[in-house]
């Protein structure tokens, strides 16, 4: 499920991922923040240093399928805050959100 809202000068866009935590699974939502400021791409939660590692993983991705990425500020929040998210299963919510966030 994705949501767009565009605002005057900034958009905030929603994707929801999974998380599994041994046979329980808990529902992860991905938001985008694009934004006026430094050039830059944060990624808050209570990440794993896997998971930090997404930034990187997502900007090449967006490179190498040749989406312009604009000078601007992304933030990517994943919630909720109280669960550990790691690994590399929220790198293509990410991504399209950022996506969408981006055109």
């Amino acid at each position: 499920m994705l949501l767009a809202v565009k605002g005057e000068t900034e958009m905030v866009c929603s994707e929801y991922s999974f998380s599994v935590t041994g046979i329980e699974a808990g529902v992860i939502k991905v938001e985008v923040d694009v934004g006026h400021g430094l050039p830059g791409f944060d990624l808050v939660g209570y990440l794993s240093a896997e998971a930090r590692e997404a930034r990187e993983r997502v900007r090449v991705s967006l490179r190498n399928s040749q989406f312009a990425l604009p000078a601007c500020h992304i933030t990517v929040n994943l919630s909720p805050a109280d669960e550990r998210k790691g690994g590399t299963a929220y790198d293509l919510a990410i991504e399209l959100a950022s996506c969408a966030a981006l055109r």
